[in-house]
């Protein structure tokens, strides 16, 4: 029987404060030799409503350059956000605006066919939330992956050191979320977290072909170490870090 290998990506979030812009981050995990990235839409100097048509142009140029796939964005605004009718609609404006920013990067050739866009979402969203990002994401051909969002809200973004430090088993949970599960965070780099990494790699493969695992070194104390850990736990099961 054949499986679809997960890939494994990193995301430029990881790196906010370690390098000065996005595209230093990019340069600093293409010397890594790892060529598929999501890229931090919260980032100033790329952010979505701030960055002209020319300025996307730029950042796939880069991307190509760097011999690099942009996966997707991350934009984990504080989920609270889209459960406030003041900042609901400053929220999901800039859901969408990333979602345009995934497709122009694939329309540039530097991002994946069906990028995904990662949204942290609280669990009681205010009305229209839901159906506006749904409509832009099928509009623009962008998946959204919501973590800690309410069901129905678009594929599933999971954290795995949450679970790790929980005791929970990731692999039976990723099983369970099948096909609704797009995105596996490898967010923490601790023992007990990365020795789950194999396991989830091999459910991912059989239950969730189409999701991807994203490294974010946010929390790593150094973030080449960690990633390497990473890459090096990912490839127990034959996953991929490309």
């Amino acid at each position: 029987m054949e499986f679809s290998v997960p890939i494994l990506a990193v995301t430029t979030r990881g790196l906010r404060g370690r390098v000065a812009s996005t595209r230093g981050a990019l340069g600093w995990i293409a010397e890594r030799g790892v060529a598929e990235v999501t890229v931090d839409a919260t980032a100033a100097d790329v952010r979505p409503r701030m960055l002209d048509r020319a300025g996307r142009r730029e950042l796939a140029a880069t991307v190509k350059r760097l011999g690099q796939r942009c996966v997707g964005l991350d934009l984990l605004i504080p989920p609270e956000h889209f459960e406030s009718a003041a900042n609901a609609d400053r929220a999901v404006g800039a859901v969408v605006d990333a979602i345009g920013l995934a497709a122009d990067l694939r329309g540039f050739g530097a991002a994946a066919d069906e990028p995904v866009a990662c949204v942290s979402m609280g669990s009681e969203p205010v009305g229209g939330v839901l159906e506006s990002i749904g409509a832009a994401s099928e509009r623009d051909g962008v998946r959204v992956a919501v973590l800690g969002g309410p069901e129905g809200a678009g594929c599933v973004a999971v954290e795995l050191g949450p679970w790790a430090r929980s005791g929970v088993d990731a692999a039976s949970k990723i099983a369970e979320l099948g096909a609704s599960l797009g995105v596996v965070r490898v967010d923490r780099f601790d023992r007990r977290t990365l020795g789950e990494v194999g396991a989830c790699v091999g459910a991912m493969s059989v239950a969730s072909p189409g999701a991807v695992g994203v490294a974010d070194l946010t929390d790593s104390a150094d973030a080449g170490r960690a990633l390497e850990a990473c890459a090096q736990a990912w490839d127990v099961m034959g996953g991929e870090l490309m």
